[in-house]
């Protein structure tokens, strides 16, 4: 079970964001008085109940239910007990991914320029104690952190993800990876310098040698020889310079755009210069006709169309500075993913390269002819240029190219148009029959046309397709064949394969691949790597496809197919001199390099030295992993563009030899998303893997748990939605119940549970049964179940990581948020005596879920028969509508001691089920293991709004059917034979279904069971809205005679609770009243003053018939009175009219607050409901000191609306206001009996004499007048223990009531007289409140128990009302609630007793004990 913790943590106020919604109290609420201590341990166990998913207590500085603005990135504490503090924010657009601990500190990564307030680029630091959010040097760094792991041995913290380096310079980094060591405050590359492509995941390996970096980069390893290359590269005049641009950037061949849609909006209407096709390769000077203007003073974007895959790499802009114009900001977003793109761009004039995405700089010097922004290399079919900061009457550009990541060149000759600045376009020839084909792409609503040619098999033919193509300068490619799917095509059965030759130029000789094109999807095949060396004067050069000299596959109806689409030439490096040549698919040839992806290891331990991962590297700084990496790339065709789209986004070591990889790829033996390396070799999971992207995995014990976006096991066979466990010993999936409805961005293990964060709305326990979880849940590892996370929150959340180095299981957790409360529960929670006075909260462990159909349809009739039955049975008002109780709602609930497990459980009930259970709206809460179980036999069809435990019966009423019950709404169900009494009849209803809202007796030893609300009669008796039961013969009754009606709650006064309150809507002699008084010694009602409106909640204050406090409702909102003997009083409360009261109950206070007329210094009025104030915006539940009203328990539904609360409970059906503390005794005795064994004797033969002398003063005793003030017998010494315990030992204890209670027999004849005694005894007992087995008679106010010292009751269990230090010399320490054996109870204020759980003895004062 998750232990919640009592400490209460102050949120602070978020900086950057939306604000918090603060409520402040003004006049008649305490704007910044400390909320009043309530003891609720005095009271036994404490609940509350109600409509929510979630609570906090009360904070007059800020509102608990706190709105964020989801555009941010909130960072939450989440305790151990899983309770929420959200600790800061980041700006507007912000993204929190990752994070570690290091020492005292914690740090935060991700996509921000803020958090709290304080400036940081992407990754920040936070220091839990002093609550303070602090920027590392230089301000961060200059891109998007995904990846942190904090090196506990060096120091140090290591960051990885898409960036170059600092933010204050990032000269001598490779990108990507990073070093902080935080004792100097300093900045350092890593010692391989850096990987190119994108860092995902950080991670120590099994014994943290080395750490092992995963994501969507590709490193380079030399194979052992090296390649003559006498090439010279070419130089073409044609290719643009700018200081705004590298030799690499230049060298991309620009998109034709001339048949692309290019829309521009809003434009300027000056001549010559609202035309963006203008732009594209302008002919001219900067102004009318070669450049373009936005609308003067307008924010506008211009988005480009194609309509067809663009392997694009970058954007050129050239600015205008045309009549002082100028665009000074942008960002790109490709189309049609909407992803705004992250840009890379080198400073104008220097070598520094940075990073940017949504405000992007482009250069406003006039020297600066262009700037080449380039973006990771993927597929898109456009993109939208938006221009958002400018200089002069508006934004405009001179020049807008959307650069390749190369050269290209289509099969079709019509789409191959002349790129700006090429001499030419690129050509295309063909040899044998080829005709056109247009199929569908994998992006919905576009299209390709294609060329195909079919030829007969074995007939010698062998057509083909030549490609001339434009690229513009020399260097290192990669070349790709774009092969369609045969599925889209349907020529599945006959294709076969072709044979790729590249010319390189120079003096190379041409290379020929064997090329298969038997794929079902749009697949690249890399068939060339090395360098390449255009012809001029055209700048060419030349591929040939054909079908292969000896074709694979048998065709189909004699026929061959071959297919062209188009090659792409992927430039890698301009450098012509190095060796950059590897194998493409179907060769290896001498000299070449090898290529690994994803997976680079570095060792902590004897690093290597000048390493440089980003190009080839040295054999000799091979790993184990990196044979992974050499086994992913070949896995993915040693295709880069394949390699392009995938990435490793989490690593997992299992022990030195097996390490788990997940994330998003495809291996060509059908591996998907996740592998592991295991025996020096890459190896697929149990079927084939899983359908979806892996974001996260983590292992506990022998299980891996893997979170992300996918369905089922890549074969299909097993359903997983998107979370899963794999057991590393059995090789086996298995689905976490039925997994949650959308993607799992982090997984986290805290305490025995599996934290799982993402993009989700419910978690699924079966395959049409699901739990609300907005953004957050928990797996209960070893119960198999989704559980209570602890906290309630309304968003998406990006990630979760443990707080600190050690095991504390305290997590961070952050993402956008909309909503959050401190802790989730599904409609009850406990309440006990926290840390610094305050409550400690916590929540029903166990989840709820929404109640039947028919359980709906039961809650509609019993709002409409409340309607029928009040027009027919009052003469004015009737009761307002039932609160709103929307599944999972928790109505009622009392505290039992199950004697089978000896555990003391919560039984609920409402309107709710068990998930994957056939429990409805009743149960059995065992918060030791968070269980939950239902009654045995027919379930509760309907809602329960009213539970009773008397002995062992437990009394259930509400608005329900039950099989096998005649009558509706009211049931007995026996705890000690586990089923349902038949015998006793339910409730009748005139029509429609009856309404039982309340559930009382006198005391546990009473016979009768007195059941109210609306009916008319309960089996063959009539008793409108209010009869008794006669527990023994089963027979029901009715109480007197004249009153009629519906009844929402009953109360007790008088000494011995001889007047019963009954109190809502109701006729009495036929004259319209909201109270009646029933007195059992004339058996008649009366009324009780005169009221506003029908009473909806009544609290009598310690049984006194003078101070009553009715809570009701009117045409013009809620109100309160209070009766002091003689008439009504209004209470002027800061209550809003819609609030709805549904209880009231006086609580004892840990301290005195200042007396108040009708209030007594050491209790308040609980209020609980629907609370909304005229000072402050919601709360549940409130407490009232006679003067001043302070707002204390807030709760909230699962879509961030206000909650209610319905029920506060307690275990104690009796308790003390007074406070009472007994200070522990010397030691002094122990110094004596260390003298000597014969003081020892002396000290025993004392001690038996003084037990003679005592019996015959014993025989003379009738009763004992001392009362639990008085301590006048308290045993002062170790001999005076001894004694005690002695004197039963050695001559028995006395027969009879040895102490026995001194009662009193007041006869009242007016019941709601002034009260003469002035004082007020006993516990006021609220309508249903709990009478557990084993409860003090409720009938005596005092709390000095009864007793008798029979022989038989040596060995009598009995239970812990309060705390007790126990600290002096032969006491016992207790705690509320907890079980004892009373051994000897001969002194009448002290008792030696046996703790049940630890044996240990001692003498605990008797009035604690009940």
């Amino acid at each position: 079970m998750v232990q919640r913790s009592s400490r209460r943590h102050r949120r602070q106020r978020r900086d950057g964001q939306a604000p918090i919604i603060a409520v402040l109290l003004a006049s008649a609420l305490a704007a910044n008085a400390a909320a009043p201590q309530v003891d609720f341990d005095r009271m036994g166990k404490v609940a509350v109940a109600g409509s929510f998913a979630g609570l906090d207590l009360y904070d007059s500085q800020q509102a608990s239910s706190s709105s964020f603005d989801p555009s941010t990135s909130t960072i939450f504490l989440r305790g151990k007990e899983g309770g929420l503090t959200p600790i800061g924010a980041t700006n507007a657009g912000g993204l929190v991914t990752t994070g570690c601990a290091l020492g005292d500190d914690f740090y935060f990564g991700g996509s921000f320029s803020s958090v709290a307030g304080q400036n940081a680029a992407n990754i920040i630091s936070y220091n839990p104690s002093s609550r303070k959010f602090t920027a590392l040097a230089g301000g961060g760094l200059d891109g998007p952190v995904e990846a942190l792991h904090c090196d506990s041995s060096a120091k140090t913290v290591w960051i990885g993800g898409r960036f170059r380096g600092p933010s204050s310079g990032a000269t001598g980094y490779s990108g990507s990876v990073a070093v902080y060591t935080p004792s100097s405050s300093s900045w350092s590359p890593p010692g391989f310098g850096g990987l190119a492509g994108s860092v995902a995941s950080i991670v120590s390996n099994a014994d943290s040698s080395s750490l092992l970096f995963g994501g969507s980069f590709i490193t380079s390893y030399q194979s052992g020889s090296t390649t003559n290359n006498n090439n010279t590269a070419v130089s073409n005049p044609n290719v643009p310079q700018s200081s705004g641009s590298t030799p690499f950037s230049s060298s991309l061949v620009p998109f034709p755009l001339s048949s692309a849609e290019i829309t521009a909006g809003p434009s300027s209407s000056r001549q010559g210069l609202g035309d963006v096709t203008a732009i594209l390769c302008p002919n001219g000077a900067d102004g009318p006709g070669n450049t373009w203007f936005a609308r003067e003073g307008s924010f506008t974007s211009i988005t480009i169309r194609d309509f067809k895959a663009l392997m694009a790499r970058g954007i050129r802009l050239g600015n205008t500075f045309f009549d002082g114009q100028s665009t000074k900001t942008f960002c790109l977003t490709a189309l049609p993913s909407n992803e705004v793109l992250t840009l890379t761009y080198n400073v104008p004039g220097t070598s520094e390269t940075r990073t940017c995405s949504d405000d992007c700089p482009l250069s406003t010097d006039s020297s600066v002819a262009f700037q080449d922004f380039l973006f990771d290399g993927s597929t898109i079919f456009g993109v939208q240029l938006n221009l958002k900061e400018w200089t002069g009457a508006g934004s405009g550009l001179h020049l807008l190219q959307l650069l390749s990541d190369g050269a290209f060149a289509p099969a079709i000759p019509s789409n191959n148009g002349a790129s700006c600045y090429a001499p030419g376009p690129s050509d295309v020839q063909t040899s044998g029959t080829w005709t056109r084909a247009t199929v569908n792409t994998e992006i919905p609503a576009t299209v390709q046309t294609v060329l195909t040619s079919t030829v007969a098999v074995g007939s010698g033919s062998r057509p083909s397709i030549t490609w001339d193509v434009y690229a513009s300068a020399s260097g290192q490619y990669e070349v790709y064949l774009l092969i369609p799917g045969c599925v889209n095509l349907a020529n599945c059965d006959s294709r076969t394969s072709v044979d790729v030759t590249i010319n390189p130029g120079g003096s190379m000789s041409p290379v020929t691949r064997t090329i298969s094109q038997q794929t079902d999807r749009d697949s690249q095949e890399l068939v060339y790597t090395g360098p390449l060396v255009p012809t001029t004067p055209d700048y060419t050069v030349t591929i040939k496809m054909e079908l292969a000299a000896s074709p694979t596959g048998q065709g189909s109806g004699g026929q061959y197919t071959i297919v062209a689409d188009r090659v792409v030439l992927k430039l890698v490096s301009t450098d012509l001199s190095s060796d950059g040549t590897t194998g493409g698919a179907g060769g290896n040839p001498t000299g070449s390099s090898r290529r690994g992806f994803g997976i680079y290891e570095w060792p902590l331990r004897n690093s290597p030295s000048n390493v440089n991962a980003t190009s080839v590297m040295p054999n000799n700084t091979e790993t184990s992993l990196t044979t992974a990496a050499f086994n992913l790339f070949a896995g993915l065709g040693n295709s880069t563009s394949s390699a392009s789209q995938a990435s490793i986004d989490s690593i997992v070591p299992f022990n030195s030899d097996r390490t788990f990889i997940g994330g998003k790829f495809r291996l060509s033996d059908g591996t998907e998303n996740v592998a592991q390396f295991s025996g020096g070799s890459l190896t697929s999971l149990a079927n084939k893997g899983v359908d979806g992207t892996v974001h996260s995995m983590v292992l506990y014990g022998n299980t891996l748990f893997v979170g992300g976006s996918f369905n089922k096991t890549a074969d299909g066979s097993t359903d997983l939605k998107n979370i899963a466990a794999y057991n590393v010993a059995n090789n086996q999936w298995s689905s976490l119940g039925g997994g949650v409805d959308g993607p799992v961005s982090s997984l986290g293990v805290s305490n025995g549970h599996i934290t799982v964060v993402g993009n989700f709305t419910h978690t699924l326990v079966t395959s049409n049964t699901a739990l609300s979880a907005s953004g957050l849940a928990t797996w209960n590892v070893a119960g198999s179940s989704w559980i209570n996370s602890g906290g309630l929150l309304v968003g998406k959340m990006s990630t979760v990581v443990n707080a600190t180095t050690g095991n504390d299981n305290t997590e961070y957790i952050a993402g956008s948020v909309s909503m959050y409360l401190k802790y989730g529960a599904d409609g009850a929670a406990s309440l006990s005596n926290g840390e610094n006075g305050q409550a400690a909260i916590t929540p029903l462990g166990a989840r709820l879920d929404g109640a039947t159909t028919s359980s709906a349809r039961a809650k509609r009739w019993a709002l409409n028969f409340r309607n029928i039955l009040a027009s027919r049975q009052s003469t004015g008002s009737s009761l307002p509508a039932d609160p709103t109780a929307p599944a999972p709602s928790v109505l009622s609930g009392v505290f039992w001691t199950n004697t089978t497990s000896s555990h003391q459980v919560m039984v609920i009930g409402g309107n709710f089920t068990v998930p994957g259970t056939s429990i409805t709206s009743l149960a059995f809460y065992d918060p030791a293991d968070d269980s939950v179980i239902g009654v045995h036999g027919s379930q509760v069809n309907g809602i329960v709004r009213s539970l009773l435990i008397v002995g062992s019966k437990l009394y259930v009423g509400g608005d329900f059917a039950l099989q096998g019950v005649n009558g509706q709404s009211f049931a007995v169900y026996d705890l000690s034979n586990q089923g349902w009494d038949t015998n006793v009849a339910g409730m009748n209803a005139a029509s429609g279904r009856p309404v039982v809202r309340s559930i009382t007796t006198v005391s546990d030893s009473s016979s009768a069971v007195i059941v109210a609300g609306s009916f008319s009669g309960a089996g063959e008796t009539q008793c409108s809205g209010i009869c008794s039961l006669d527990t023994n013969s089963r027979a029901w009754s009715s109480l007197g005679s004249g009153v009629s009606g519906d009844v929402e709650t009953v109360s007790y006064a008088g000494g011995n609770a001889e007047i019963l309150l009954a109190a809502g809507a109701l006729s009495l002699a036929g004259s319209q009243v909201y109270m009646a008084a029933y007195t059992s010694q004339n058996q008649s009602w009366s009324a009780v003053g005169t009221l506003p409106g029908p009473v909806t909640a009544l609290s009598v204050d310690d049984r006194n018939q003078s101070s009553l406090f009715a809570a009701g409702k009117t045409s013009s909102g809620s109100y309160i009175s209070h009766w002091d003997g003689s008439q009504w009083n209004a209470i002027d409360l800061p209550l809003a009219a819609s609030s709805n009261i549904t209880q009231l109950e006086m609580v004892p206070l840990q301290e005195d607050h200042d007396a108040k007329s009708m209030i007594e210094s050491n209790r308040m009025l609980w209020i609980s409901g629907s609370l909304a104030g005229s000072n402050f915006t919601h709360a549940s539940s409130a407490l009232y000191d006679g003067q001043t009203l302070y707002p204390y328990l807030v709760t909230s539904t699962v879509s961030g609306d206000a909650g209610s609360i319905s029920s506060f409970f307690h275990s104690f059906s009796t308790f003390s206001f007074a406070r009472r503390k007994f200070l522990a005794v010397g030691v002094v005795i122990l110094i004596s009996i260390a003298l000597g064994a014969g003081i020892v004797f002396l000290l025993g033969l004392i001690g038996i004499l003084w037990a003679l002398f005592a019996r015959r003063e014993d025989r003379n005793i009738g009763q004992d007048t001392m009362t639990e003030d008085d301590d006048s017998v308290r045993p002062s010494s170790m001999l005076a223990h001894v004694n005690a315990a002695a004197r039963n030992t050695i001559i028995g204890s006395p027969k009879g009531d040895y102490y026995a209670h001194k009662g009193e027999d007041t006869i009242v004849d007016d019941p709601v007289r002034p009260s003469t005694a002035g004082s007020h005894m006993g516990a006021d007992v609220a309508a249903g409140a709990a009478v557990g087995a084993g409860a003090a008679a409720m009938a005596h106010h005092s709390l000095t128990p009864v007793t008798t010292t029979d022989e038989n009751d040596v060995n009598r269990p009995a239970q812990a009302r309060y705390s007790f230090e126990g600290t002096g010399e032969g006491e016992l320490p207790l705690h509320t609630g907890q079980q004892v054996t009373v051994l000897n109870d001969q002194d009448a204020n002290w008792w030696y007793v046996r703790d049940d759980a630890s044996q240990r003895e001692g003498i605990v004062p008797s009035s604690y004990l009940v």
